[in-house]
């Protein structure tokens, strides 16, 4: 986030940056400046609410258990193995769902409550 001071058109009065990840700004310094500014700075997970966090851990959970279900069938299964259950752990661990997800949503509700600029 220390970078914003180098961007193309740096936030300025009135407008919001929404923080993603703690690793943006560790000791809150930028944030702090940057609210001195004016700016309105948002932390994005508070956007999400207790009701929409179960909701994305539900999607996940049955994603996760349910890629390679259909119809209530295995169609990985051959004899005791089964293939998706298997490589389920490796997939989540690899493609980052829970982080794609939320981060998509934290991002979602951002622009939904945020006037598009002409800039």
């Amino acid at each position: 986030m220390a970078d914003l001071a180098h961007a193309i058109r740096v936030p300025a009065k009135g407008d919001s940056v929404v923080f993603l990840r703690d690793a943006q700004d560790l000791d809150g310094s930028v944030a702090m400046v940057l609210r001195g500014r004016g700016v309105r700075v948002i932390w994005g997970p508070e956007l999400l609410e207790t009701p929409e966090i179960r909701d994305i851990e539900a999607f996940l959970n049955g994603y996760i258990k349910g890629w390679f279900v259909r119809d209530g069938k295995d169609l990985s299964k051959d004899g005791d193995l089964s293939l998706g259950q298997f490589l389920s752990g490796q997939l989540a661990s690899m493609q980052k769902p829970p982080l794609i997800v939320v981060l998509g949503e934290i991002c979602r509700k951002a622009l939904a409550g945020m006037a598009l600029s002409a800039n």
